[in-house]
């Protein structure tokens, strides 16, 4: 069964308390996560996706464990990487 993962660089605006943080959201079809903790925007895919590694998280874990063991591809940003393109990030 396909399990489509998808990874998005994000940018949190709390209107509220006037600040700005970045980071990612990551789902697919059993868990949805983020992260709000970059410094910066991360706009390169490939930068999204190694920061994206390096997050703990149940949740986070999960999907890009998932991904690992059974060498799926991944929506990043709105482009489809393939697991032969991705690979070489994943420990």
């Amino acid at each position: 069964m396909s399990n489509p993962a998808f990874l998005v660089a994000t940018t949190f605006d709390s209107h509220v308390i006037g600040t700005k943080t970045h980071g990612f959201r990551l789902y697919d079809n059993e868990a949805q996560c983020y992260d709000n903790l970059s410094e910066s925007p991360i706009t390169d895919d490939m930068e999204l996706l190694q920061y994206a590694l390096e997050c703990d998280g149940n949740d986070i874990r999960g999907i890009l464990d998932f991904i690992k063991e059974n060498e799926k591809g991944i929506n990043i940003n709105d482009n489809y990487y393939d697991w032969d393109e991705i690979k070489a990030y994943f420990p």
